[in-house]
């Protein structure tokens, strides 16, 4: 007696809406009981996905499902769906399963489109899966039209509402459906409120705040997000850069599966009542994009990128100032280093060349070495010796090393260097004096 073909039921609506009120699974799981009935199959497995798109496979159950059909032995025989559309509505995908489980004699089955093993089947079945893509992404269009119309309206759509705001039902009513608008929450556009403040006049003791100093006030205050969670910077940052708050809801503005911007054209706004006026939140623009991006100092002070700190540091490397070096404050040639690239990765602009040749002179300036030459303040102005010398690209690592470490243990490889080159200099030193030559070297040999 042969044994029965275990089946296991993959039963899917596309939204929670539909599991909660709908009744698909129950109807989905009836006709699947029976079709394996007539046949003998066993039901040994039941997957229910409830309110999960099929266009991707980002479902649990249906990963849950593919990994025992997989496994060696498979747990199952067959999967039965109630059509192929519940199995997947992305052909390419479909396709991909379908084959991935039939190298591990799993065979997919839908109970509405019966289909045999022949080429011709499954010359059908791809053909289905194709036009169940078409039908997915023509709702999928519609769906949008209708949603964008909607918020065109002054009617939301139903998202989670922005801080500040709630959602309300509105006195209008369409069919069964009760629509639905914002209305300013008191508390929580308090908060909203006080960011603005914080970013255009600070909190008493300081002038405008940055988005990190406001995330770091808010936290220490006790003041927290509407979930009671803390505030990092980038929920700061999007209070401080929503046009909702002054009126203007931005609706479709993104791609929901690759997040990427979409544009201005598909863009709708929607009139929402306002918590900031206008004049205040332009204000608070003009001092964000007067700060650099990740710095949080005074307005218009900016940080080196990364190529700039190693062409400074380079630089200054590169200055006939040897005997002096072990004065050069760590910190701060550690804080030039920190993050600069490698030498294959100095591709960038050239006048970044050109800027750190200046604000490099500016930096030896204010060494003791340029203070003991020119006999003046060192930031009056002193310029630095002509003697720059022609260093190797990798010059530069001996004062990275010096950067991170501390103490003592900072300077050693500085001394290490100074005593290679006293050594070089000494008169009884094999070669030529490269100094005299025009060719001092400036790293380690």
């Amino acid at each position: 007696m042969t044994e029965p073909v275990r089946a296991a039921l993959y039963l899917r609506v596309s939204t929670g809406r539909q599991a909660d009120s709908d009744l698909s699974i129950p109807d989905q799981r009836r006709q699947a009981k029976g079709y394996c009935a007539a046949r003998g199959w066993e039901i040994v497995a039941d997957y229910v996905e409830p309110g999960a798109s099929a266009t991707d496979d980002r479902r649990p159950e249906f990963q849950r499902m593919v990994d025992a059909a997989t496994a060696k032995p498979p747990a199952f025989d067959v999967i039965l769906v109630h059509s192929f559309s519940r199995f997947f509505r992305d052909q390419f995908q479909f396709e991909f399963y379908v084959r991935r489980l039939a190298k591990n004699g799993v065979r997919l089955a839908s109970i509405t489109q019966e289909l045999g093993d022949d080429p011709m089947s499954n010359m059908i079945r791809q053909i289905m899966a194709l036009f169940d893509e078409y039908q997915s992404k023509e709702n999928a269009k519609h769906t949008l039209r209708a949603m964008k119309e909607n918020a065109r309206q002054g009617f939301w759509n139903g998202s989670l509402a922005p801080i500040g705001y709630r959602i309300v039902e509105s006195s209008e009513q369409r069919g069964h459906r009760t629509k639905k608008t914002l209305e300013v929450d008191p508390l929580q556009a308090e908060t909203v409120r006080q960011i603005f403040r914080l970013a255009r006049e600070g909190n008493g003791s300081s002038g405008p705040m940055g988005v990190k100093s406001i995330a770091t006030h808010l936290n220490a205050a006790r003041i927290r997000t509407r979930d009671g969670g803390r505030w990092g910077v980038d929920a700061v940052h999007k209070v401080l850069t929503r046009t909702t708050y002054v009126g203007r809801h931005r609706f479709n503005t993104k791609f929901w599966k690759t997040r990427e911007h979409k544009p201005e054209t598909d863009v709708v706004e929607m009139a929402v009542p306002p918590i900031i006026e206008p004049a205040e939140f332009e204000a608070v623009q003009q001092l964000l994009k007067s700060r650099s991006s990740g710095d949080d100092g005074p307005a218009g002070r900016q940080r080196p990128d990364a190529a700039h700190r190693h062409l400074l540091l380079r630089d200054l490397w590169r200055r006939d100032d040897a005997p002096h070096r072990q004065e050069w404050p760590v910190p701060l040639l550690h804080l030039l280093h920190q993050g600069s690239p490698g030498p294959d990765r100095l591709s960038g602009p050239h006048r970044s060349d050109g800027e750190a040749r200046h604000v490099g002179g500016r930096l030896y300036r204010a060494t003791p070495a340029a203070a003991a030459t020119a006999g003046e303040n060192p930031l009056s102005g002193a310029r630095p010796p002509r003697g720059a010398c022609r260093a190797s690209e990798g010059a530069h690592r001996p004062i990275a090393q010096a950067g991170s470490r501390s103490g003592g243990a900072a300077q050693a490889p500085l001394r290490r260097d100074r005593e290679r080159r006293r050594r070089a200099r000494r008169p009884d030193a094999q070669g030529p004096d490269r100094r005299t030559e025009g060719h001092a070297r400036s790293g380690p040999p």
